[in-house]
């Protein structure tokens, strides 16, 4: 039988990949569980999604996050592939002159929810980085990524035919 349940956490700790065992707030837990919280966010976002060509940009964004978790080096790469993705979803929006509230469609809103679990996955890592050295391609990964599902949502209101509200 191959069971989930291990009951070494009981007491309030986890072992990370390097056999050490922390408490599970520790810093480089908060970061790798709020990356975990964005990837589950990302899957319910593609699973809404009627336009499948999005789907393979998403899935190497989840690959990503699993190696910045699993404390893996990354690539610019896919940073710049997301800039240059955000500036032809651009070109068919609307100048940007106000604050948008999050919503609209469906998938819009939950783009919205990728955002700002982004953002907090990006403070965890940034509180991290005060304790130890974190790679800064991970932390330009997660602000781009965030700015990517703001221009995302936008793009997909858009095509939704849903009028931004703004503030």
């Amino acid at each position: 039988m191959n069971r989930i349940y291990t009951k070494t956490g009981d007491q309030g700790t986890t072992q990370l990949a390097s056999g050490q065992r922390v408490y599970k707030d520790d810093a480089q837990v908060e970061a790798v569980g709020a990356i975990d919280e964005l990837n589950a966010h990302i899957g319910l976002l593609m699973a809404g999604l009627d336009d499948d060509a999005l789907l393979p940009r998403l899935h190497q964004v989840q690959t990503m996050l699993f190696n910045i978790g699993g404390n893996q080096p990354v690539d610019d790469q896919l940073t710049q592939e997301l800039e240059q993705d955000m500036d032809r979803m651009s070109a068919s929006l609307a100048p940007i002159r106000d604050f948008i509230y999050p919503g609209g469609c469906r998938t819009a809103a939950q783009c919205h929810v990728c955002r700002t679990v982004c953002r907090r996955a990006e403070r965890r890592f940034v509180s991290l980085s005060k304790e130890r050295p974190i790679d800064a391609s991970k932390l330009r990964f997660l602000n781009r990524l965030s700015d990517y599902f703001f221009v995302l949502a936008r793009k997909l209101n858009f095509v939704c035919n849903v009028t931004e509200k703004t503030w």
